[in-house]
C-alpha cells in the first residue's frame, strides 16, 4: 500500500513543477521608468521612508516623496541629474567604474534630520534638494562613479568637468608665502573645513588650477593613473613648473610630498578624524589647545610622517629575524590617540592589540606600543614576560631613528626627550634631589648616582643630538638598585625592563630576545642559560664596569 501511495503522488509532484515553471517570475521594473518604493534601512540609513524610484544605465536614483515633491519634479530631477552624470563620463569614459545609487532627500538618510553638504558613501551619494546644483554633488558622484579616494584629483575633475575658473592672482599671493607651500603636500585633511578653516578653499582651488594647468600641458594620462586604482600621479617638478606658471618664486621641497597618497580620512563613531593608510588606521580625538600636539593639521602630518617612517623601519629590523612570520606584522595597526586627556602616554591591551596613545605620551611612545601591537598575540602572564616585552619595546623604540621618537613640544615645534631635560637640570643643580624628590625617597642620593653613571660612561651634557637614551637606561637601573636593592616595588621599573633587554640583545642577539618573547618558557633553551642567572650578570655589568 506504502509503494502505491508514492507512485500516486509522483504525478502530482511532476504536474505541479510544470505550474511552477510556467508562472511568470517577478522581474525588476524596466530601465528609465520611474515608480513608487520604499527606502530601506541599510548600512547608511537609519530610517525608512517614501520615495519616488528610476534606474537608468548610468546610475540608480531616490527622490523622497514629499509636498512639493510629486512623481513629474521627481523625473525632472531625475534627468537634471543624469545629465551631469553623462557629462561626466562624456569628460572621461575611463571614470565610470561603479553605477552609483543618488538619493535625494530633505532629511539625512543617516541621521533623520536636516542637513546641508552632501557626501558619498561607498557607491551612494545623498544629497538635499537644495544642493541641485551645486559643486559639491558633482564632486559626490565623481568621486562614487570612480571609487576615488584622492581629494586633490577629485576637485581637479570636478573643476574640469564643471568649467570652473580659479584666480590665479588670489593663488599667486598665497603662496608668495612660503609657510603655505606645506598645502602642496597633498594632505587630505587640508580639504576639511572643520579641521583647516577657510584655508580648504585654496586646496581646493590649488587641486583645480594645478590640475588643468598639467592636464591642458601633457594630458589626461600625465595627471591620472589607473593602476592599480586611480590615483593623481604629480611629482615635485611639475608642482614648482606650475608655481612659476602663476608668478610664486618660492620652491615646492617638502619630505612629506607623496607620502600620503592613498591616505582616506572621514569620521568615525566618537573621533573627529579617522585616517586610513595601508598600514594603520588613525583614531583621533582632537583638541584645539597649543598645548597639544594634534593642534594644527601641520602638526598631525608631522605625527603620520613619523609614525609612517618609524613603523617601516621597525619593520624592517624585526624581519631580519627567523621568527619574523610569527608575528603580527601584516595587520592593520590601529591607532587610538586622543588628546584630551592629560595623564598618561601610552598602552596596548594585548587581548586585542589596539594601540590607545594619549596627549603627551603620542610621539614618545608610537613606536614602543606598536611593538605591543605587533607581539599582542603571544602574550604570556609571567613576570619575566613583561621584562622581556616592555624591554623589547623601550629597547626598540630607543634604538630607533631618534627623530621617530622624540617629543615635539607643540608650541616651540622644538624636539625634545624628557630624559635629557633630566640629565640638564641634575647637572644645572648638582643632582640637589628636587628633580626627583617628588618620586623617589632618598632623591638626593638617586640623582648624584644618576649623574655620576651617565657621565663616567660617556654621557655628554649638552645638546639633544649628542644625549644617549639606552646610557641612561642603565644610569637609571644603575642608581636605582643602588638605592633600593631588593626592594623595587614602588619604582619605576621600566629603565631596568630596557637595560637588561639592551644586555640581553648586546650580549647575545635581538633574535634571541624576540624568540623568548614568542615563548618565554623557551627562554633558557634559547640563551642556554637561566633568567635568573643573565640578570645577575647584568647587575653585575652594571655595577663593575
Amino acid at each position: 500500500m506504502k509503494n502505491k501511495i508514492i507512485l500516486l503522488l509522483i504525478p502530482i509532484l511532476m504536474l505541479s513543477l510544470l505550474c511552477s515553471c510556467n508562472k511568470p517570475s517577478e522581474s525588476s521594473p524596466p530601465l528609465n521608468e520611474i515608480y513608487e518604493a520604499k527606502h530601506q534601512r541599510d548600512e547608511i540609513s537609519s530610517r525608512i521612508f517614501s520615495v519616488y524610484k528610476m534606474e537608468t544605465e548610468k546610475a540608480v536614483y531616490e527622490i523622497e516623496k514629499m509636498e512639493g515633491i510629486d512623481s513629474i519634479k521627481a523625473e525632472e530631477i531625475v534627468n537634471d541629474i543624469e545629465n551631469l552624470v553623462k557629462k561626466i563620463i562624456a569628460y572621461n569614459e575611463e571614470l565610470y567604474i561603479t553605477k552609483p545609487t543618488i538619493i535625494v532627500t530633505q532629511y539625512d538618510i543617516k541621521t533623520g534630520v536636516e542637513f546641508e553638504v552632501a557626501y558619498c558613501i561607498n557607491s551612494t551619494v545623498v544629497v538635499n534638494f537644495d544642493m541641485l546644483e551645486s559643486y559639491d554633488l558633482t564632486y559626490c558622484i565623481v568621486e562614487a562613479m570612480s571609487s576615488i579616494d584622492d581629494h586633490w584629483l577629485l576637485h581637479g575633475i570636478t573643476g574640469s568637468v564643471l568649467e570652473i575658473t580659479i584666480d590665479q592672482n588670489q593663488l599667486q599671493t598665497y603662496y608668495s608665502n612660503p609657510d603655505n607651500l606645506n598645502t602642496l603636500d597633498f594632505f587630505g585633511m587640508r580639504f576639511m573645513y572643520e579641521f583647516n578653516g577657510e584655508e580648504s578653499a585654496y586646496a581646493k582651488h590649488t587641486a583645480i588650477a594645478l590640475y588643468k594647468y598639467i592636464k591642458d600641458k601633457n594630458g589626461f594620462n600625465s595627471i591620472v593613473s589607473f593602476n592599480p586604482q586611480i590615483q593623481i600621479k604629480v611629482t615635485k617638478d611639475m608642482k614648482n613648473e606650475w608655481l612659476e606658471s602663476i608668478g610664486v618664486n618660492n620652491i615646492y621641497d617638502s619630505m612629506y610630498d607623496g607620502l600620503f597618497n592613498g591616505y582616506r580620512f572621514n569620521k568615525k563613531g566618537d573621533f573627529d578624524i579617522t585616517i586610513i593608510s595601508s598600514f594603520a588606521e588613525y583614531n583621533i580625538v582632537m583638541q584645539e589647545d597649543e598645548r597639544f600636539l594634534l593642534s594644527s593639521i601641520d602638526n598631525v602630518e608631522l605625527f603620520l610622517y613619523k609614525n609612517l617612517m618609524g613603523v617601516k623601519e621597525l619593520k624592517e629590523r624585526l624581519s631580519a629575524s627567523k621568527y619574523y612570520d610569527k608575528l603580527k606584522t601584516d595587520e592593520l595597526i590601529v591607532y587610538e590617540i586622543n588628546e584630551s586627556l592629560l595623564w598618561g602616554g601610552g598602552q596596548t591591551p594585548m587581548e586585542s592589540g589596539v594601540v590607545e596613545l594619549n596627549s603627551i605620551g603620542i610621539e614618545f611612545f608610537h613606536i614602543h606600543e606598536t611593538v605591543h601591537s605587533i607581539f599582542h598575540n603571544h602574550d604570556q602572564p609571567t613576570s619575566l614576560f613583561t621584562y622581556l616585552q616592555e624591554g623589547l619595546a623601550c629597547y626598540l623604540s630607543s634604538t630607533a631613528t631618534s627623530f621617530y621618537t622624540y617629543f615635539t613640544n607643540p608650541v616651540s615645534k622644538e624636539p625634545y626627550y624628557e630624559e635629557h631635560n633630566i640629565i640638564s637640570l641634575l647637572h644645572e643643580n648638582n643632582a640637589n634631589g628636587q628633580t626627583f624628590v617628588k618620586l623617589y625617597d632618598n632623591s638626593q642620593v638617586l640623582e648624584q648616582n644618576l649623574l655620576d653613571y651617565y657621565l663616567s660612561h660617556g654621557g655628554k651634557i649638552g645638546s639633544l643630538e649628542d644625549f644617549n637614551l639606552s646610557l641612561y637606561a642603565d644610569a637609571m637601573s644603575y642608581a636605582i638598585l643602588k638605592a633600593y636593592e631588593g626592594n623595587l616595588n614602588n619604582v619605576n621599573l621600566y629603565p631596568i625592563y630596557e637595560s637588561y633587554v639592551t644586555y640581553l640583545v648586546n650580549t647575545y642577539s635581538l633574535d634571541h630576545v624576540i624568540g623568548a618573547n614568542i615563548d618565554v618558557g623557551k627562554f633558557e633553551e634559547i640563551f642556554g642559560k637561566s633568567n635568573e642567572i643573565i640578570f645577575s650578570e647584568w647587575k653585575d655589568y652594571l655595577f663593575e664596569n
